[in-house]
């Protein structure tokens, strides 16, 4: 993946200081009428609608992680109307938030008696946050405390295939790690029960798919496979690195189908054992690809150089941290992507009401003061970063 793009004039917009010291007055703004009723998903005002997932799990637990998620999701959200030009709904779902939230089999079964309320704290604030942008809010807390679909609980991936109970005809799920750089239409009109992408370290990636809710059924069987298979699952251990899901066997001739005959990712296509060791396999990510393509062939898959977004799921920090290094001049150099996150969140910054953003300016514009002064943003660079390394 080779575009290059020149470095926005933003970067040069003034955060405003006393921005920075408002405090939560501002949460008057949110309506409590915008909050769907408990447990159930929003209603449908538009045919198709964008979603996006933020979890506690292992990570940060603190307020500051749900301010800082939502200014994430505001940032793609944003370049979801903007750059994609979608008039559809903007959904983002809640999965367990708080210090004591459960997010594994293990932890569900520890769980302290308090935690709902702490989630249901956490779950109010990000509504309030996120909701002056016409995002709505999705608690799953209830559908998975309901064991509905027991295999959620299970791991933080499997809370993403939840966008099968919106009812809208076509869902398209993006991390909130993701910019969109260019229009989204043309991915909804897409034929096949999952649209998605690959990558040379993983045969769908779950940072970008659309399904159709019509085939809510789909659900069920994904949940039975999880449950059967006692998943999530090591990858990297036998004998699910080389028999993967039901004993299915090994992958040699469904990848080469899938990539077809050229050069890129060579080293996927040429592996004939253990073919089951790749990014996610053990969870949704292979859970999609066993389910959509290898046992229905029902997975269109683009690339990411197809795709109108840059996915910041590389591993290393995320674009709004206070991480810095000079951008490199060589055009050989492996170059980094922040610009294109930061050109996002300030475009979406100049379009919000300034007392409903102030918090995401406490969070973040110390961080780009830092990477200003650092020179992370010195030189017109080329983004050359693939997802997944």
């Amino acid at each position: 993946v080779h575009s290059c793009t020149r470095s926005p004039r933003a970067h040069g917009e003034h955060v405003r200081p006393d921005m920075a010291r408002r405090r939560w007055w501002w949460m008057a703004v949110w309506s409590v009428g915008a909050a769907a009723d408990e447990g159930s998903p929003p209603a449908a005002r538009h045919r198709y609608a964008v979603a996006g997932l933020v979890i506690s799990g292992h990570k940060a637990r603190t307020s500051r992680f749900v301010e800082q998620s939502a200014c994430a999701a505001l940032t793609m959200f944003g370049s979801v109307r903007r750059s994609g030009k979608f008039g559809g709904d903007l959904v983002l779902m809640a999965g367990p938030l708080g210090r004591s939230s459960p997010h594994d089999p293990k932890s569900w079964a520890a769980a302290p008696s308090g935690w709902r309320r702490e989630h249901s704290d956490a779950v109010e604030l990000l509504r309030r946050l996120v909701s002056p942008r016409g995002v709505r809010v999705w608690d799953l807390v209830p559908l998975l405390v309901s064991s509905k679909y027991p295999a959620m609980k299970r791991n933080l991936n499997y809370m993403k295939l939840a966008v099968y109970e919106l009812r809208h005809e076509r869902v398209m799920f993006v991390d909130l790690d993701v910019v969109v750089v260019g229009e989204l239409s043309k991915f909804f009109g897409v034929s096949g029960a999952l649209v998605g992408y690959r990558t040379c370290t993983a045969p769908v990636n779950s940072g970008f798919f659309v399904v159709t809710t019509a085939d809510r059924a789909y659900l069920r069987e994904l949940d039975a496979i999880v449950s059967r298979n006692k998943c999530p699952c090591r990858q990297d251990r036998a004998p699910f690195s080389s028999r993967g899901y039901d004993d299915y066997g090994p992958l040699t001739r469904d990848l080469a189908r899938l990539w077809g005959s050229g050069r890129l990712c060579a080293n996927v296509l040429r592996r004939t054992d253990r073919t089951w060791q790749f990014a996610g396999a053990g969870t949704g990510q292979g859970l999609m690809y066993y389910f959509f393509d290898a046992l229905r062939r029902s997975y269109t898959s683009f690339t990411y150089a197809q795709l109108p977004i840059v996915h910041y799921n590389s591993p290393g920090p995320k674009p709004w941290s206070s991480h810095a290094t000079p951008a490199s001049p060589a055009p050989g150099e492996r170059q980094h992507c922040d610009f294109v996150w930061w050109r996002a969140y300030l475009a979406v910054r100049r379009r919000s009401n300034a007392t409903s953003f102030a918090f995401c300016d406490d969070l973040l514009a110390a961080n780009l003061h830092k990477k200003r002064r650092d020179r992370h943003f010195h030189v017109p660079s080329c983004c050359r970063v693939c997802p997944g390394g």
